[in-house]
């Protein structure tokens, strides 16, 4: 398991590049649930406040943005049917 807290420097900045292309691969939209699957499995965090970490951090230095809307129609599929809201990833 990843222990964000005890990682160096650099460690940390591939942590950032690994997060920010495993979102992108996604492909932009995605749900709270999705994000937490792709931390835990693909990316072996130890547990969600690391990953959010890593997320707050890299909207910090604007490498990304994070909108939250309501659910389109033809989007409910994708959504977490609890929240019905999607998280849009935007690279910048």
């Amino acid at each position: 398991m990843l222990n964000y807290a005890s990682l160096s420097g650099e460690e940390k900045i591939e942590l950032y590049r690994s997060v920010l292309d495993a979102v992108e691969n996604v492909g932009g939209i995605i749900d709270f649930v999705r994000l937490m699957k792709i931390a835990r499995h693909d990316m072996n965090f130890q547990n969600q406040k690391d990953f959010c970490s890593v997320i707050n951090e890299l909207i910090k230095r604007g490498y990304i943005k994070l909108k939250i809307r309501r659910v389109k129609s033809d989007e409910k599929r994708v959504a977490n049917r609890k929240f019905r809201m999607l998280i849009d990833v935007v690279r910048v």
